[in-house]
C-alpha cells in the first residue's frame, strides 16, 4: 500500500494509516499487487466496517432467511430436491446480494455460527415441506465453507441438529468446494468421512 506526502496526508501517522488502507485494497485485488491510496478507499473501508458490524447483529436480529432453489429430475419429471440459498434482508436496505456479504462472513468467521443456523433452518424447512407436500422432497443441499471445517465440533453439531429435528441424514447433501480440501487435506478428508458416516 502506498501513500504520498503531502497529497495523501501531512503527518507520519496519517500516511501510515492511509498506506495501510491501500494495502488492504491491494490484498483484496489478489496477490502480487500494490495500490496507491485514494480518498475513496476510506469511504469504502467505512462502508465495509459498517457492513461487518451489521452482519454481527443480523443473526441475533433474525435478518437472515433461506430461499430454496428447486432441483428437478428431468427423467421422472418431478421435483427431487432443493438447494439452500442464504439471503440477508437488511432493515432500510432491502435484500443484500450474497456477493456483498458472503465473502465478509467467511473472512470474519461469522460463517461458522451462520452455517449452523443454515443447517438448522434447512432441517426445519425439510420437515415442513414434507408435511405440506404430497410428494416428499428427496434432499436439501447445503453449501459448506472451508471456514466451517476449522472448529473441531462441526460433525458433533450436525449430529445434534439432525437428532433434534429427527432428520434422516440421507436427506441432506453437503456441497463443498475444492479449496476446502486444499487448506488442510488430512483434517478435511477426516471431517468429510465423519459427515459421510452420519
Amino acid at each position: 500500500g502506498v501513500a504520498l506526502y503531502p497529497e495523501n496526508a501531512s503527518s507520519g501517522m496519517d500516511l501510515l494509516r492511509n498506506a495501510d488502507t491501500a494495502m488492504y485494497h491491494a490484498k483484496a485485488m489478489g496477490k502480487n499487487d500494490f495500490q496507491f491510496y485514494v480518498e475513496d478507499m476510506n469511504i469504502k473501508a467505512m462502508e465495509r466496517l459498517e457492513l461487518e458490524n451489521n452482519l454481527h447483529l443480523a443473526l441475533r436480529r433474525n435478518e437472515f432467511e433461506l430461499c430454496f432453489q428447486a432441483q428437478w429430475d428431468t427423467k421422472a419429471n418431478k421435483l427431487c430436491g432443493l438447494e439452500t440459498l442464504l439471503r440477508w434482508r437488511r432493515p432500510n436496505h432491502g435484500v443484500v446480494g450474497p456477493d456483498k456479504f458472503i465473502p465478509i462472513i467467511e473472512e470474519t468467521g461469522l460463517i461458522v455460527p451462520i452455517g449452523l443456523w443454515i443447517i438448522e433452518e434447512a432441517c426445519l424447512a425439510l420437515n415442513q415441506f414434507n408435511k405440506l407436500s404430497a410428494e416428499n422432497i428427496s434432499f436439501i443441499s447445503i453449501n459448506l465453507s472451508g471456514r466451517q471445517f476449522t472448529p473441531p465440533d462441526l460433525v458433533e453439531n450436525i449430529k445434534q441438529i439432525f437428532g433434534k429435528h429427527k432428520i434422516d441424514p440421507d436427506k441432506i447433501k453437503f456441497e463443498i468446494t475444492e479449496s476446502i480440501l486444499m487448506a488442510n487435506p488430512i483434517k478435511s478428508v477426516n471431517t468429510l468421512n465423519e459427515i459421510k458416516d452420519l
